[in-house]
């Protein structure tokens, strides 16, 4: 194998490891069983999905910090799952997302 085959199988495996954490997304309960928050890999918010019958029970502001406080903890989850699978890519940016 030459050493161009080589980098274009490295470019090959980045590539492969970078669509699959595209596809990844991470889901984070809210508290008092109000939803879930999702987020891609990227931390970028993808949902937020609230049990409509449980609000009535909160209020506004209550349930705006239970769900910001789950979106914080599924971004922090994306950050450390994005490392894991494109850490060890030499070829990525650091600001890629």
């Amino acid at each position: 194998m030459t050493e161009l085959d080589e980098g274009r199988n490295r470019m090959a495996q980045a590539g492969k490891r970078r669509a699959e954490a595209d596809a990844k997304i991470i889901g984070e309960k809210i508290e008092h069983r109000l939803g879930v928050v999702q987020v891609d890999i990227c931390g970028s918010l993808r949902a937020i999905e609230l049990d409509h019958r449980l609000l009535p029970e909160l209020a506004e502001e209550r349930v705006a910090e239970l769900v910001t406080a789950a979106v914080h903890r599924a971004e922090r989850k994306a950050g450390e799952l994005r490392e894991i699978v494109l850490g060890a890519d030499p070829m990525r940016e650091e600001d890629e997302c």
